[in-house]
């Protein structure tokens, strides 16, 4: 069974906030994540000054909702800190070391669960308008690698390994297309029956190994759909 728990928009800290509430009511053996292009997302503040300051917005609202000047006060500070967007004091909702420091806490409850956790490489489309810079991917091959933890190698659908173009597996700079979706599903896949995670189907026209799998997607991508 497959239960999708992804959240648009969020980065890898309130990722590393939610997978313990997910955990409680889910009997995982592996959790699945791909995460890291919207922590480097530009915002006025931060993840983490953000959630302490909504925190503080939550616990005076209850306190104070029928108070004329505490909504008076903040609305005001809430133009002044979430004013106009653009502005030279922008910065990453998830700094770097954070970023790390997020991934190595998901594998740490993974891990304290029984749960196998497995990380998905980042996308990108190659050849975007917009360039293709980002450190959250190193971060992410580095994290991985220090920790033991495998990470799904999405060939075509990255922006180093693929040919001169691979827009069709792409609406947007990272969002899949539908043949997208389907071609990282069978990397998913792959890596999953590679790790004797997942079963290969007992259809006949289905008893490929992973090795076969991955020969498979790189000579002929169109064989997946």
């Amino acid at each position: 069974e497959v239960v999708n728990c992804g959240v648009t928009g969020f980065t890898s800290f309130q990722v590393a906030r939610w997978l313990p509430r997910l955990c409680d009511k889910l009997d995982c053996d592996v959790a699945i994540f791909c995460i890291g292009w919207n922590d480097a997302n530009l915002r006025p503040v931060d993840d983490t000054q953000y959630a302490k300051q909504l925190r503080f917005a939550v616990t005076g609202r209850a306190m104070s909702r029928h108070c004329y000047i505490y909504r008076l006060i903040r609305n005001s500070y809430g133009g002044l800190r979430f004013g106009q967007p653009g502005r030279a004091s922008e910065t990453v909702r998830v700094p770097f070391e954070q970023y790390r420091h997020n991934l190595q806490e998901l594998v740490s409850q993974c891990r304290s669960r029984e749960i196998t956790p497995i990380f998905i490489d980042l996308p990108g489309r190659k050849g975007f308008e917009r360039p293709f810079q980002h450190p959250y991917s190193a971060a992410l091959d580095a994290i991985c690698a220090e920790l033991d933890v495998h990470v799904v190698d999405i060939r075509l659908l990255g922006p180093e390994f693929s040919p001169e173009s691979n827009e069709e597996y792409f609406i947007d700079m990272c969002h899949f297309s539908v043949k997208g979706h389907r071609y990282l599903a069978k990397r998913v896949a792959a890596t999953l029956i590679g790790l004797g995670l997942m079963e290969t189907s007992s259809r006949p026209d289905s008893s490929q190994s992973s090795t076969a799998i991955s020969r498979q997607d790189d000579a002929n991508p169109e064989n997946d759909l």
